[in-house]
This record gives C-alpha cells, structure tokens and sequence, in this order.
C-alpha cells in the first residue's frame, strides 16, 4: 500500500495525471478536505492550542506548505503536458486561476492555524466592563457621624449602590460634591433620599443634575463654601 502511495505521489508530482484529475481531485478535493479537519480541530470559544503550539504550527506547515507545493506543481506539470498533447492552452489558464484562488484559501487557513495557537483572551462580560469604568467616576464615603459622601459624576448604578449602603442603617445626610451627571440617576438618588427622609448638605459644588438630588432633601443645608449651579435643560450627546 505505501508502495502505491509513494508511486501515486510522484506521479502526480512528475505531472503524469490528467489535468482534470490533478484540478479536481489532487488540488481541488484534498485542499478541501484539509481545510475540513482545520475546521473541525478548532478549538472551542474562548480556548486555544497555545500549550500544543509547536504540534499545531507543524503540522499546519505541513498542510499548507509542502503538500500545497506539491498540489501545485503537479497540477502546473499536467497542464503543460496538456498543452503538449492537445495543443490547448485556455484549460491551463483555467488550472492556474484555480491555483491561485487555492493558494488565497490556503494563506488565510494558515493564518487562522497559526491564531489557534495564541492564548485566548480572558472573556469578560460587557456589563461589569462597563460598570467598573462608571465606577472610576464617583465615589461613595460612608463616614461615621451618620453622613454618606457622595462626590464626582452622578453615573448609572449610583442609585443602587447608595440604597444598599443606606439600608445598613444609621445615614441621616448625603453630602453631595458634583458636577452632575446622569438625569435619570440623579431621579433615583432624589426618590431613594425622599424614601428614607435623608438631609442633603452641599460644602463645596453641585451643579446640573445634582441640584435635582440636593431637592429631594427633607432638610437642605448648603455650607459657607457651597456652591449650587443651574442650567436651562438640554441633552449632552
């Protein structure tokens, strides 16, 4: 059996096989079936092949360097022999369009072999992605004379993490120092400070979407240094 194997592939090799058979079949069918089990041994999302590397990139050189260059020679040798015998060019041309359209495939599944060997990124999920930059902008100081301080930019998520706070007990103020921020949240803040009957106190600036937080106070107290900014309403985009 290797016997014949090792006489198939020199014949092809030598251009001794037809051209529709070298196209087809030779080229064609096993470029294809190589690009199948490339499919088939990727590794599943968010894994990868990087303590294998070194087997992976073999045989992926193997595949798509020295049996590609054999696929190719041999399909470019039965074409000339083609040629020679019918007198035809225009099948030739055909087979290396083929050629070329094969060698495009060919680079892109090296590529992709050569990426299954990299280390899968750690996959996060968007939303606390983006809760913790929102976090990055205020802060919440619980301080121990009963007084919650809130400064920065009023984001989403704001409301949610100063219920949770407030509902250990013992908060009668919110002492604000913001520029504003996010309407919709600083809604919240203003219900949550109205449910649970807090003070709001300003000692340095809130300005724009905290006026509405400082409001929702059932006792407003603004310091010697505090500062409340008002503006006509509008939509930042």
């Amino acid at each position: 059996m290797f016997e014949n194997i090792r006489r198939y592939l020199v014949e092809h090799w030598r251009g001794e096989h037809g051209l529709l058979w070298s196209v087809l079949v030779n080229l064609g069918a096993i470029r294809v079936l190589i690009f199948v089990i490339q499919e088939l041994a990727e590794p599943e999302k968010g894994t990868d092949y990087y303590s294998f590397s070194v087997v992976v990139l073999l045989l992926a050189f193997l595949a798509h360097g020295p049996v590609f260059l054999w696929q190719v020679v041999g399909v470019f040798r039965a074409g000339e022999a083609y040629i020679k015998n019918h007198g035809a060019i225009a099948a030739h041309w055909g087979a290396q369009l083929l050629a070329v359209l094969a060698f495009w495939f060919t680079a892109n599944y090296a590529l992709s072999a050569w990426q299954m060997t990299l280390k899968a990124p750690v996959q996060e999920d968007i939303s606390e992605v983006m809760e913790r930059e929102r976090a990055r902008n205020y802060s919440i100081e619980p301080r121990d004379n009963g007084v919650i301080g809130f400064s920065g930019s009023i984001e989403l998520g704001v409301t949610r993490k100063m219920e949770k706070l407030i509902k250990t007990g013992g908060y009668h103020t919110i002492e604000l120092d913001s520029v504003g921020g996010n309407i919709y949240e600083a809604r919240g803040l203003t219900k949550l400070i109205d449910q649970y009957g807090l003070t709001t106190l300003v000692t340095g600036e809130c300005s724009s979407a905290c006026t509405t937080v400082f409001i929702g106070g059932k006792e407003r107290h603004i310091g010697v240094n505090g500062r409340l900014g008002y503006h006509s309403y509008r939509v930042d985009a």
